[in-house]
């Protein structure tokens, strides 16, 4: 892409004191008569290049163009680097090449001795529902406007088929998600990768129409103001360290016994009950009572369904209804 070479180019001016057109056009693998018009469009957007002919000619910038000189500090660089290794790890091979000529743009020092101070991996701890080759798959589908095919699983745990044109990868909170429009609902959606199915990117290609996932998410907040439950919890001490992974400080009260309390509010859903019970036998939901109780009632299927010694004995019970 022109803009990721112009990009690259000043960053190697800013970086060097002169190079010649031909030493740009075989690092970037374009023509010299490419790196001239390159060269008047940094010129055009403001950024004083000198050129200098003869044997010790070449590109520089202004040398009182002190202060932009220092547009991307090694620092600066390094936070790129680390930003789009962590995607390229995800299989974006666009970001991978652009991070290794940034990695190349650095002193040799610096990359070795700053580049392990900040990694930030959006990978799972394994990929046990194959998220990453859905993921590499959604990308290219998205990158090159195919139309793609799944089975998506709602809240019921039902299963529906789904055409959908993709549009904009998104993490949140802690996973994937793939925004575009559904052709069933007609409609535009947010569909999280761990509940797809037997994705299929199609043949058929469309044209992106105009919605933004950030309008989007405007849109669906403001639709859901209201639908909020206002919880009150109340934590045993040997839950402290887990607490305070998992709410911020503002919402944690410390008793004296050592016990905690936290007061948040969380959209309604079923996620919300999935994530109390990854708190075991140390969480007690204080209010609303319909939470408390369908939490309970969570609870006991999960007891029911292991209390016995021998699985193929619970099995049997169940199908008695005892």
């Amino acid at each position: 892409m022109k803009i990721d070479r112009l990009l690259g180019i000043v960053l190697l001016l800013l970086r060097r004191r002169k190079i010649t057109a031909p030493e740009l056009a075989d690092y970037f693998n374009v023509s010299v008569r490419t790196i001239y018009r390159d060269i008047h469009s940094i010129e055009v957007a403001g950024i004083p290049v000198l050129s200098a002919n003869g044997v010790n000619g070449g590109f520089e910038i202004l040398e009182s163009y002190s202060l932009e000189r220092q547009l991307f500090s090694p620092d600066d660089m390094l936070s790129m680097l680390n930003a789009l290794k962590s995607v390229a790890a995800l299989g974006d091979e666009r970001m991978d090449s652009t991070s290794k000529k940034i990695m190349r743009l650095l002193p040799k020092e610096t990359t070795s001795s700053l580049a392990d101070e900040l990694h930030v991996e959006l990978s799972g701890w394994g990929d046990v529902s194959g998220n990453q080759k859905r993921l590499e798959q959604l990308q290219q589908a998205v990158a090159h406007r195919h139309c793609v095919h799944f089975s998506y699983q709602n809240g019921e745990r039902g299963f529906s088929e789904r055409d959908v044109e993709p549009m904009t990868l998104v993490y949140k909170g802690s996973g994937w998600y793939l925004f575009g429009y559904c052709r069933l609902k007609n409609d535009y959606r947010l569909f999280r990768l761990s509940r797809m199915r037997h994705c299929v990117a199609q043949p058929e290609r469309f044209v992106r129409r105009t919605m933004r996932y950030d309008e989007f998410a405007k849109q669906s907040h403001h639709r859901t103001i209201g639908a909020e439950l206002n919880l009150h919890l109340r934590f045993d001490r040997e839950a402290r360290f887990m607490v305070q992974d998992s709410f911020a400080p503002g919402q944690i009260t410390h008793l004296d016994n050592g016990a905690t309390e936290v007061h948040v509010s969380f959209p309604e859903g079923e996620w919300v009950y999935s994530m109390l019970l990854s708190f075991g036998g140390y969480v007690e939901v204080i209010s609303p009572l319909p939470v408390r109780e369908k939490l309970a009632a969570h609870a006991r299927r999960l007891w029911e369904l292991n209390h016995c010694c021998c699985g193929e004995k619970s099995y049997e019970l169940r199908q008695k209804g005892q």
